[in-house]
């Protein structure tokens, strides 16, 4: 059986503080990198309904995830992989809630970022929703979204990890602490190393009966690979460490569910370097 892929583009920039990463996904589809990819099937693109930002954005980005909640979840309702490629990380809130419904219950999340995104509207100095959105699936933060497509968390924290995080605030290290999330720093991969890392990470996250998502911030990548995002931080993690360790482990892993790419910001590409990591990205997560 041909595998299909179902890709659903988040073309919304509302929750970040830069929304020119709205225009990723439309980037993405047009790239000649993925052109020969058959597998993909480009479903839809998930627009803003609004130009509102900081909390503002609540409402726009509520709409915008919920469609792309039901995008997801028909996805794994009929045991289709996908990718969801932003657009801010806010996407993360749909992706991830649509996963969830479809298999009842909280999903296991292998989280490569260089921040944590793990902010309140009470903890947050900038209020840009995008530094929510893994406390939102964690359950944590304003109802309107955290209760996409059910009530309860969409994550179970026991079996989510954070890779790659280099630049955040003691309020959501705490928060993530107290609920039993697991931070792997860049510092400890540069220590330990990234296989060993991204090893005990996976062993992890696919520990959730329920299946496992793999959600990447451009921004957790090294910007010697990956310099089209707003946020450099060196070093990070090297893209061929990453491919070889998708291409090894996630391919044909039975529990992996779909993959996300966020905050690509086309317009601060290098020669089209970024583009080209987000498909080498999506080839290794599915072995095409």
């Amino acid at each position: 059986m041909k595998k299909t892929i179902d890709v659903y583009g988040y073309a919304s920039g509302n929750a970040a503080a830069d929304s020119r990463c709205c225009m990723g996904p439309i980037t993405m589809q047009g790239s000649p990198s993925i052109q020969d990819l058959s597998a993909l099937q480009w479903k839809t693109h998930i627009l803003p309904t609004n130009a509102a930002t900081q909390l503002e954005a609540i409402e726009a980005v509520e709409k915008a995830c919920r469609k792309l909640a039901q995008h997801t979840q028909s996805s794994c309702q009929a045991h289709r992989h996908f990718t969801v490629i932003g657009g801010d990380h806010s996407a993360a809130i749909g992706t991830w809630s649509g996963a969830a419904s479809a298999k009842n219950g909280p999903l296991g999340m292998l989280w490569v970022d260089a921040h944590l995104d793990s902010h309140t509207p009470e903890s947050s100095i900038s209020k840009n929703i995008h530094g929510m959105a893994l406390a939102c699936l964690l359950g944590q933060g304003d109802k309107r979204l955290t209760s996409i497509l059910g009530a309860e968390p969409k994550l179970d924290p026991q079996h989510v990890v954070i890779l790659g995080a280099r630049d955040f605030e003691s309020a959501e290290s705490s928060l993530l602490a107290d609920i039993g999330v697991t931070v792997i720093t860049m510092d400890r991969i540069t220590e330990r190393g990234f296989s060993a890392c991204f090893q005990d990470a996976l062993t992890q996250v696919s520990a959730n009966p329920r299946g496992f998502g793999i959600s990447i911030d451009i921004d957790g990548l090294d910007p010697q690979d990956a310099p089209g995002t707003a946020i450099l931080t060196e070093p990070g993690i090297r893209i061929g460490d990453l491919q070889a360790a998708l291409t090894q482990h996630i391919a044909t892993h039975p529990q992996f569910l779909g993959l996300e790419i966020a905050e690509f910001f086309p317009d601060l590409d290098k020669n089209g370097q970024t583009e080209q990591v987000i498909a080498t990205l999506m080839q290794s997560a599915f072995g095409l």
